[in-house]
C-alpha cells in the first residue's frame, strides 16, 4: 500500500511494432534498453505481427533474456494500428511511447521527453528524427535522398524542426490518459494511423511538443523496389484514409496524383494533337512538364553524393517514386474497400 505522502514513480510504457525486421530490430530494443531512467520505471513491450523471418525468434529470445523489462506480444492482425492499441492495453505505464522498429533512439530520449511534457504542459513530445543509411551503398544513398530532399518529399522533415509545439510528432512519448480521451487508434488505416492520432489530439485540445534535445536515428527504405512499392502503398492509403473520414491530410499528400493526371492528360494531347494537327495545345503542357525536370535538376545540383552515379540517377528515381505514388492514390480511389 503506497504509504501518504509517497509519489509513485512515472512509468514508461515503450509500444514498438514489429514485422519482419530480422535485420534491424535487435538494434531497436538494444537502443531501448539503454534509457537513461533514474526516476522512473521503463518496460518495452514488443508487438510481432506474426513474422515470417527470424524477428519472432530475436524478440522471444531477447524478452527471455530480460524478463521483467521485454515482454513479446503477438499481434494476429500484422497491421500498425492494431500493434499500437495491443501495446496499449497491456501497458502498465501512465506513460505510452509509441516506437517504430526502424529507428534506433539516443540514450536520454525518453528522459527528455518525460521532462518536457511536465515543462511545458502537452501530452505527448517527441525529439528530432535523424535519417540514416541503412546500408553503406549505391542504391540506399539513392532512397535515402530521395526521401529526405524537398522535391522527393516537400522538406517536411521532423530531423529540421527546432523545439516548440507540433501538429504532428514522431515516435511519441504521450500521457496514457489521453488515448482514454480521444481514442485508440483507428485499425481501418493501415497507414496515416499516426496523423489521424496527432489530428484528434490537436481537436480536442491538447498540445504536442517536439524538443531538438534528443533524437532518433530513422532507417528508411535502402533499396529502389522496397521504396517503389512504399511509394504506392503510401499514396493508396492516402486516399483510403480520405475515403475513411480522417481528417489529417492536406492537399500536398495528393500532390503525386495530380502530378499523374498531369501525365495522363500529355500524353492523350500528344496523340491528339497528331492525329487533329493541334500542336498548339500541347505546347503550355510541355512547358510545365519542362519546369518540372529544371526543378529537379536544380534540387539534385544541391545534393551531395557519395556514389556519383547517383547524381544521374536521382532525377529518374524521384520521377517514378512520384508516379508510383500517384498510381497508389488512382488506386485508392478506384477501390471499393
Amino acid at each position: 500500500m503506497m504509504t501518504e505522502g509517497h509519489v509513485a514513480k512515472d512509468k514508461v510504457s515503450i509500444v514498438l511494432a514489429v514485422y519482419n525486421e530480422e535485420a534491424i530490430v535487435r538494434d531497436a530494443v538494444n537502443s531501448l534498453l539503454k534509457q537513461e531512467a533514474w526516476d522512473f520505471e521503463v518496460e518495452i513491450l514488443v508487438v510481432d505481427g506474426n513474422s515470417t523471418d527470424r524477428t519472432s525468434k530475436i524478440l522471444k529470445e531477447m524478452a527471455e533474456q530480460n524478463a521483467g523489462r521485454i515482454k513479446y506480444v503477438f499481434n494476429e492482425k500484422r497491421i500498425a494500428p492494431a500493434a499500437f492499441n495491443l501495446g496499449i492495453k497491456e501497458a502498465s505505464g501512465n506513460y505510452i511511447a509509441i516506437f517504430g522498429s526502424h529507428a534506433k533512439y539516443a540514450d536520454n530520449y525518453l528522459s527528455v521527453c518525460l521532462e518536457e511534457i511536465h515543462k511545458t504542459g502537452a501530452v505527448g513530445c517527441s525529439g528530432t528524427v535523424i535519417p540514416r543509411m541503412e546500408e553503406d551503398n549505391q542504391e540506399s544513398e539513392l532512397c535515402l535522398s530521395i526521401l529526405t530532399s524537398r522535391i522527393g518529399v516537400s522538406g517536411g522533415s521532423f530531423r529540421t524542426r527546432s523545439s516548440g509545439f507540433a501538429e504532428s510528432i514522431p515516435y511519441g512519448v504521450f500521457k496514457k490518459e489521453v488515448f482514454d480521451k480521444v481514442g485508440w487508434y483507428d485499425e481501418r488505416l493501415v497507414r496515416n494511423q499516426d496523423n489521424d492520432m496527432n489530428a484528434r489530439i490537436n481537436k480536442a485540445g491538447y498540445k504536442l511538443y517536439i524538443t531538438d534535445r534528443t533524437h532518433a536515428y530513422y532507417y528508411p527504405k535502402s533499396n529502389l523496389k522496397a521504396l517503389k512499392k512504399y511509394a504506392f502503398n503510401t499514396g493508396l492509403w492516402n486516399a483510403k484514409s480520405l475515403k475513411f473520414g480522417s481528417y489529417t491530410l492536406r492537399l500536398l499528400h495528393f500532390v503525386p496524383f495530380f502530378f499523374l493526371l498531369f501525365n495522363i492528360l500529355l500524353i492523350a494531347t500528344l496523340v491528339l494533337s497528331v492525329i487533329y494537327d493541334t500542336y498548339y495545345l500541347v505546347l503550355p503542357l510541355l512547358l510545365v512538364y519542362l519546369l518540372y525536370w529544371v526543378l529537379i535538376v536544380f534540387e539534385t545540383s544541391k545534393l551531395r553524393f557519395e556514389f556519383k552515379e547517383n547524381r544521374l540517377a536521382f532525377p529518374v528515381a524521384v520521377y517514378s517514386f512520384h508516379l508510383n505514388y500517384g498510381f497508389g492514390t488512382l488506386k485508392g480511389f478506384l477501390s471499393n474497400r
